[in-house]
Order: C-alpha cells, then sequence, then structure tokens
C-alpha cells in the first residue's frame, strides 16, 4: 500500500488526542500514520465543545482534505462523508481484511516464499482492484486463466481451492411476471395446474417460487447458484406455459423486462 493517502480517499481514523481546536488521529489502513481533524471539519455547524462529538480511541469514517508529503502533514474531514459513504467504506474495509485472511492461508498452504507471495498479490489487485474482488471474480468464474494473471497453473489450482471453500458464490435470482387468463367455467382449475406444474420443474440447484399479484398476473422467481442453469430452467418454465395454455385454452402471455 502507498504509504499516503490520496486527496479525497475515504479512510478509517482512530482518535488519538482531542484538543480545544481539533483532534490528532492515526490512520488504521496506512501503518497508523498521524492525520488532523480541525474542529471545522468535525460537523456541519459551529462547535462549541469538541467533547460532545468526539472522544479518545473512537473509530471513524474520514475523507482525506490535504496531503504534504514534504512536511508529512495529512488533514481529514468527517462532516464531509455522508452515512452512505461512512457504511460503505466499512463493508469494503471488512472484506479487504477477510481477503487478506484468505490470501495468507494461501501463502502458508502453497508455501509460497515473500517474493513469489508478493508478486502474486500485486497481480490480483493489478488485474482486479483488490484482493476481494479478486476472489470473488474467482469463485464465480468456472474457468480461470491464470497464466494471464501472472499466476504458474500449480499456484492457481491451489488458489482456487481455497478461495472456494472461502468465498461463497453469489445466488443468481430471476424473475418473470407472466399472466394466465381463462374464460371457461372451470378456468381456475386449469391455472393451479399450470403453476403446479411450474413448481414441480425445480431441481437439485434452482428453487422455484410463484408470488400471486392480483389476477391474472403471477411472478415467477427462480434462485440458483448456477446463472447458467437457472437462465436455461425460465425459458425452459416459459415454454413449458405457453405449450400447456395452448392444450387448455388459456389465454398466456409475459411482460417484458
Amino acid at each position: 500500500m502507498n504509504q499516503y493517502p490520496k486527496l479525497g480517499e475515504f479512510v478509517l481514523v482512530k482518535v488519538k488526542k482531542i484538543l480545544n481546536y481539533g483532534a490528532f488521529c492515526s490512520l488504521i489502513e496506512y501503518d497508523n500514520k498521524e492525520a488532523f481533524l480541525h474542529i471545522s471539519e468535525v460537523a456541519p455547524r459551529w462547535i462549541k465543545n469538541i467533547h460532545e462529538f468526539l472522544h479518545e480511541g473512537q473509530t471513524l469514517v474520514a475523507r482525506v482534505i490535504k496531503v504534504d508529503e514534504e512536511k508529512d502533514h495529512i488533514d481529514v474531514s468527517i462532516k464531509k462523508v455522508s452515512e452512505y459513504e461512512a457504511k460503505n467504506k466499512i463493508k469494503l474495509y471488512r472484506q479487504e481484511k477477510r481477503a487478506s485472511k484468505i490470501f495468507e492461508l494461501f501463502v502458508k498452504e502453497a508455501q509460497l516464499d515473500a517474493q513469489t507471495a508478493d508478486k502474486t498479490k500485486s497481480n490480483l489487485i493489478e488485474h482486479f482492484g483488490s484482493l476481494f474482488d479478486a476472489f470473488s471474480s474467482i469463485a464465480e468464474e468456472e474457468k480461470i486463466n491464470f497464466k494471464k494473471l501472472g499466476i504458474e497453473e500449480n499456484l492457481g489450482k491451489k488458489l482456487l481451492e481455497i478461495v472456494s471453500k472461502n468465498i461463497k458464490k453469489s445466488e443468481a435470482r430471476l424473475k418473470k411476471v407472466f399472466s394466465l387468463v381463462s374464460y371457461a367455467p372451470n378456468g381456475i382449475e386449469f391455472i393451479r395446474k399450470a403453476l403446479k406444474e411450474i413448481e414441480n420443474e425445480k431441481t437439485q440447484d434452482c428453487t422455484i417460487e410463484i408470488d400471486y399479484l392480483g389476477a391474472p398476473n403471477y411472478q415467477i422467481v427462480i434462485k440458483s447458484k448456477d446463472a447458467k442453469a437457472a437462465s436455461k430452467l425460465l425459458d425452459k418454465i416459459i415454454k413449458k406455459l405457453e405449450n400447456f395454455s395452448k392444450e387448455n385454452n388459456l389465454i398466456f402471455s409475459v411482460q417484458e423486462s
């Protein structure tokens, strides 16, 4: 990591010493390098007592507003950080911390020397932007070209093995709204049968939910770790509904996404 944060960057700070005119903080992600938080950057309104807003040992999300590397001086602000930005920064920090632990496990199990470990880590961050994004992408992909990432094939296989155990694939969630109409006296029975036919299409990899949106509209929701399998199943169900509707004089239509 760079020795200094970038201007405008969101950083995690810990309040070390509070004065009447501001507070000295340590930058948690930058080897506890010191930064200064002026009282005017604590809150959007005038502050009479800074201790009402800050206490020593407190951890906050701040925005870097000045960096002077020659003087080794950094200014930060917490009033320029929205609630959303603070929550997002904390989430990203926790994700990266978790990814670092996974990488340490990989280094240990693959018995990498320091040089190889640093090079592998740099290659992943350069290609994906962060370690967590790298591991998330590796977990999602079926085939990884590790050679393209500058990682030897045997190390790539070991990395994939460890990542797969520690990073869960995100769940694909496909939705489709459709309508079923019948003017027959016993039409409701055919509609119920059609919906039952859909539910019976669930597989070991895909779950199916049918939500009633108000006559004559329904929504089908397919969840799966395998996006391709979910998409294939949805197409199959739509085709099955089309055929069932034709055979039983139902009016079937699908709402375009």
